[in-house]
C-alpha cells in the first residue's frame, strides 16, 4: 500500500533556517482538515520563505536523506517535475550532494521524452544490492510505467500544459499545476509490486484548488485543423454564424471552444485562401488540397509556394519535422549539452535559424546509406533515430498527397530539373529562399527587433505592444551579441507557434 504524507516535517532533517523549523512544525499541514492554528501558522512561515510556484530542490534533497535514514523499506525513488529544466537542475543538485552523488550508492537517472531511448530504458534496468536509482521525470512516467522498484514517489504538483489563448490567438506552454487524477495517478507509481510511500509538495489547500481533470483538448489548441477539417467533410456548409456553420456545429461539444477561438481559426483560414472571403466560408480549390495535407495549414501552403518556386523538396522536410516533433535529444550531462547545442549550431550552417538546422540534420540524415550509418549520424549529431525516421515518413506521404492533384512528388529521386521535385533542383539547398517561403507560408507569425534591442514586437501576439522573447533554447537567442541585443539594423524571425 501507498502512504501519501506531507514533505513538510519529514524534509525537515536537512533543511536549513526557518524554512527547516517552519517545515518540522508544518508536518500534519497537509495531512489533516483540522484547520489547527499551529499548523496554518508553520505553514504560512514556510510559504512565506518559499514561493510554492518554485520547486524547492532542497527541500526535496532534505527529504531523500529522510526517507533514506527511516525505517521504511529503500527502493527506487521517482521525483516528478514539470520539464526538463528541472530536472537538470535536480540532478546537478543530488550530484553534488555527499550522499547521493556517490554513484557507489545512487544512480541519477532523468526521464524526458527528448532524450536518447537507450538512456530512457536505463531505468528498467536492476541495479546491485544497496544501490539505489533515483528517477527525475516528467509526466512520461505517469501512466504505463511501471519500475518494480520504486518505493518512493516525490510530487512537486508541477507539470508543463500546451494551451490556447483565444485572445493573444496563439498557443503556449506552460508551467501549471496537475489536476487532481494525475496527483493520484502519480501517487500510485509507488507500492505497485510493493510497499511504497509518496510524499507531495504542496498543501491540502492547494489540492482542493487543483483541476479534477485536464481540460478538453478543444480548449486548449487552436481551430484551423478542425475547422478546415469540418468544411472538408461537408459537416458545415454554411458561414460561422450560420446554423449550419462552424460556431453550432463547435458549440455542439460537451466542452465547447471560446467563440474568439473558432472566429480565430477562420481568419487564419480565410487569410490563407482556404476560405473564401466573400462571407460564405466555402471550401476554396487552395482548401481542399490543403485539407487533404497531413500537416497544419499554413505549413501546406508553405510547401504549395515551395512547388512554384522549386524548393519543395527542402520543404516538404521542414514541414514534416514542424509537424511532428523536436528531433534533438536532450543529453544529461554539462559537457554533453554544451556540445549539443554547439553541434546544432553547427548544422545551422551561419544561420541563426532552428529551421536551417532542421533543413540540415533531415538531410544529412537521409543522405546517409543503412541503417548503421544512419544511427551513426543521430549518434553524432544529438538526433533521435525514430523521430528522425517519422520525419522522413511524414515528407514521404506529403509527397504522394501532392500527387494527388497532379503535383510531382518532391522527394521522389527521378522528377527532372524545373518540376518542383526532387531530382537534384540547385534551388533546394538555398537556404535564403527557403526562409523566403516559410515567410510566406506562416505570415503574420513575424516577430520584430531592431539595433539594440533584446526582446522582439510581433502584433500577432500581443496588440499593447508588449516585448516577447525567443526561447532560450532556439538559435535564435543565441545570436545576440554577449550583452544580448540585436546587432543589425532590423532582426525578423519567423515563427510556427
Amino acid at each position: 500500500d501507498v502512504e501519501g504524507v506531507a514533505a513538510a516535517g519529514a524534509a525537515a532533517a536537512g533543511v536549513g533556517g526557518e524554512a527547516a523549523q517552519a517545515a518540522t512544525e508544518g508536518v500534519d499541514v497537509k495531512l489533516s482538515r483540522s484547520g489547527n492554528a499551529a499548523d496554518e501558522e508553520a505553514l504560512q512561515r514556510y510559504q512565506y520563505v518559499h514561493d510554492d510556484s518554485e520547486v524547492d530542490f532542497a527541500l526535496i534533497v532534505a527529504l531523500l536523506e529522510y526517507a533514506y535514514a527511516s525505517e521504511y523499506e529503500k527502493g527506487a525513488t521517482l521525483i516528478f517535475m514539470s520539464g526538463w529544466q528541472d530536472i537538470s537542475n535536480m540532478i546537478d543538485e543530488l550530484s553534488r550532494h555527499d550522499g547521493f552523488g556517490d554513484a557507489a550508492r545512487f544512480k541519477l537517472l532523468p526521464l524526458h521524452s527528448g532524450i536518447p531511448t537507450a538512456k530512457q530504458k536505463e531505468i528498467f534496468k536492476p541495479v546491485p544490492r544497496g544501490v539505489y536509482k533515483i528517477i527525475v521525470s516528467t509526466n512520461i512516467a505517469e501512466t504505463s510505467i511501471t519500475v518494480n522498484d520504486v518505493a518512493f514517489v516525490v510530487d512537486t504538483g508541477r507539470v508543463k500544459e500546451k494551451s490556447y489563448d483565444p485572445h493573444m490567438k496563439t498557443s503556449t506552454m506552460d508551467t501549471t499545476w496537475v489536476t487532481k487524477a494525475a496527483s493520484t495517478q502519480r501517487k500510485g507509481r509507488a507500492g505497485r509490486v510493493r510497499a511504497g510511500c509518496c510524499w507531495h509538495l504542496f498543501s491540502l489547500r492547494r489540492f482542493e484548488s487543483m483541476r479534477e481533470h485536464v481540460e478538453s483538448e478543444l480548449l486548449r489548441t487552436s481551430l484551423e485543423e478542425l475547422c478546415l477539417q469540418a468544411k472538408a467533410l461537408g459537416l458545415t456548409p454554411g458561414a460561422a454564424a450560420d446554423p449550419n456553420g462552424l460556431r453550432a456545429f463547435l458549440g455542439k461539444a460537451v466542452d465547447a471552444p471560446h467563440e474568439k477561438a473558432i472566429d480565430h481559426g477562420i481568419a487564419v483560414l480565410t487569410d490563407l485562401g482556404a476560405l473564401a472571403d466573400d462571407g460564405s466560408e466555402r471550401l476554396t480549390q487552395l482548401g481542399v488540397v490543403l485539407s487533404d495535407l497531413v500537416v497544419h495549414p499554413r505549413l501546406g501552403k508553405m510547401v504549395l509556394w515551395a512547388m512554384v518556386l522549386n524548393c519543395a523538396a527542402s520543404a516538404l522536410k521542414v514541414a514534416a519535422v514542424c509537424s511532428y516533433r523536436e528531433p534533438f535529444v536532450l543529453p544529461a550531462s554539462q559537457g554533453a549539452r554544451r556540445a549539443a547545442n554547439a553541434n546544432k549550431k553547427g548544422l545551422a550552417q551561419g544561420y541563426s535559424s532552428d529551421h536551417a538546422a532542421l533543413l540540415s540534420a533531415v538531410d544529412g540524415f537521409e543522405g546517409a546509406n543503412g541503417t548503421r550509418n544512419k544511427r551513426q549520424f543521430c549518434d553524432n549529431n544529438f538526433l533521435s533515430f525514430s523521430t528522425m525516421q517519422m520525419v522522413l515518413k511524414i515528407a514521404g506521404q506529403l509527397g504522394r498527397d501532392l500527387g494527388k492533384f497532379g503535383f510531382p512528388n518532391p522527394m521522389a529521386k527521378n522528377q527532372p530539373h524545373g518540376s518542383g521535385g526532387g531530382g537534384g533542383s540547385p534551388l533546394d539547398g538555398s537556404r535564403p529562399l527557403m526562409f523566403s517561403v516559410l515567410a510566406a507560408g506562416l505570415y503574420p507569425n513575424v516577430a520584430r527587433r531592431l539595433r539594440g534591442e533584446t526582446n522582439f514586437t510581433c502584433s500577432e501576439l500581443t496588440a499593447d505592444g508588449r516585448k516577447v522573447r525567443a526561447s532560450p533554447g532556439s538559435l535564435v537567442s543565441k545570436k545576440a551579441a554577449k550583452d544580448g541585443k540585436c546587432t543589425v539594423e532590423e532582426e525578423l524571425v519567423v515563427f510556427g507557434e
